[in-house]
């Protein structure tokens, strides 16, 4: 009912709504550090693309990329660019200005890529990856396009009861980020919030409580496939963990890099940390491992730390949305009919496109000597 109502205002300015809900969700990615709550909304973004023409791929572009790439490309991300900076003591929240062209950088590339590749659908839908997973998707949604009622006093109702409790989440998530004693708890009151505001749209749209309990349960039957893979996935991060294999590796990149020009050693701490990445997803757990062991580092490399903070968050993001040990990533392509090895050979572009751009500001702030201020 929302995204037909959407569809109906933007219909003829689809590329502007997409421009509009990438951004959305960067900035949400790069100012206040959301991430896995993107899970939650993926299954409203990819509809969304279904209703204006395109695939499930564009879906998880708009929701699923940008917020990882939003978290990735950060202004002011709490669990990046501040533990970074509080670890290696640089003045929080400084460096802004370059942060900030980082953003625009990183948003056009993701924004001009997905236009792209939404027109040339558009122009041939089976040229999709995911033409005939889309199927079974874009029927439902236009059967109920034909027939649903757009005046419909209980789904107006609905929609006021579920855009407050998504308000009330903003509230919580935005909070999360200045009291630390609310971050533990962000994930499951935010899980909780979303079961009660689907629960009670249901039940003020008219539902009986056995449609309800059905909607809910065949949803939940959906995701569970993604339990297992995330308990594979955190496997992997345990092994490497216990087994003191991440100690060596850490040792022996150290002891490597000490001996670098600043350029050369600034792009080996970047892909040091993109690689650690594959096994120690949080990005706060990262710093507090490998910041008080690169400051030193970067301190006889007459690198500034604040391009070590750089390095960081550049390391640790975009990765996220690619790498298969992420339960994000895991959970998202879940709500979908995406498979892992079609994400893969789909964003692989354009991850490597970010790549290529987060080297050239990396050299460049080795270049200036971008500094605290």
């Amino acid at each position: 009912y929302i995204i037909a109502k959407i569809v109906n205002k933007y219909e003829k300015k689809k590329y502007q709504l997409l421009a509009i809900v990438v951004f959305a969700f960067m900035i949400l990615g790069s100012v206040v550090g959301v991430f896995e709550e993107v899970m939650l909304l993926v299954p409203t973004i990819i509809p969304l693309a279904h209703t204006l023409g395109w695939d499930s791929m564009v879906g998880l572009g708009m929701s699923l990329l940008a917020m990882g790439f939003g978290f990735s490309a950060a202004i002011t991300n709490p669990f990046t660019v501040v533990v970074a900076q509080r670890l290696s003591d640089v003045p929080i929240l400084s460096g802004l200005w370059l942060r900030f062209i980082l953003f625009i950088a990183i948003y056009l590339a993701l924004t001009i890529y997905l236009i792209k590749y939404a027109k040339k659908i558009e122009n041939n839908p089976k040229l999709s990856p995911v033409y005939e997973e889309d199927k079974e998707a874009k029927i439902n949604i236009k059967a109920y396009g034909s027939h649903g009622n757009y005046s419909d006093k209980n789904l107006d109702g609905a929609v006021k009861w579920f855009i407050s409790i998504m308000v009330l989440m903003l509230i919580i998530v935005i909070g999360s980020s200045f009291v630390e004693s609310l971050s533990d708890f962000t994930f499951p009151i935010i899980g909780l919030l979303f079961l009660i505001a689907g629960v009670g749209s249901g039940f003020v749209a008219g539902n009986s409580g056995k449609e309800v309990l059905n909607y809910f349960l065949e949803g939940s039957l959906g995701v569970a496939p993604g339990i297992i893979l995330i308990l594979m996935a955190s496997s992997v991060k345990h092994i490497i963990s216990t087994g003191g294999i991440m100690d060596t590796i850490i040792h022996d990149a150290s002891i490597r890099i000490s001996g670098m020009s600043p350029y050369l050693a600034i792009i080996v701490v970047y892909f040091l940390i993109m690689f650690l990445n594959f096994f120690i997803g949080s990005a706060t757990a990262k710093a507090f491992v490998l910041i008080p062991i690169l400051t030193p580092l970067a301190d006889i490399l007459e690198i500034n730390r604040q391009v070590l903070v750089l390095a960081f968050q550049l390391g640790d993001g975009f990765s996220n949305v690619i790498y298969p040990t992420n339960p994000v990533l895991l959970i998202s392509l879940g709500f979908s009919v995406v498979s892992y090895p079609k994400w893969f050979k789909w964003s692989i572009k354009i991850q490597l496109l970010t790549m290529l751009i987060a080297i050239g500001f990396l050299m460049f702030a080795v270049f200036i000597g971008y500094g605290p201020i």
